[in-house]
């Protein structure tokens, strides 16, 4: 994959993360041109 395509599948985690009420946050982690981890930010979520 390129660059370019880590940075859209980080954009579209975040996307699809506000259309379950979190927020507009993804990330990757890449190393070597390989996806390592990948997540959204959950803190929304998970308050009680």
């Amino acid at each position: 994959m390129s660059d370019q395509q880590f940075l859209e599948k980080a954009i579209n985690l975040a996307k699809e993360n506000v259309k379950v009420g979190g927020r507009l946050f993804g990330v990757v982690i890449v190393t070597n041109n390989t996806l390592i981890a990948s997540g959204v930010d959950q803190a929304l979520g998970k308050i009680d």
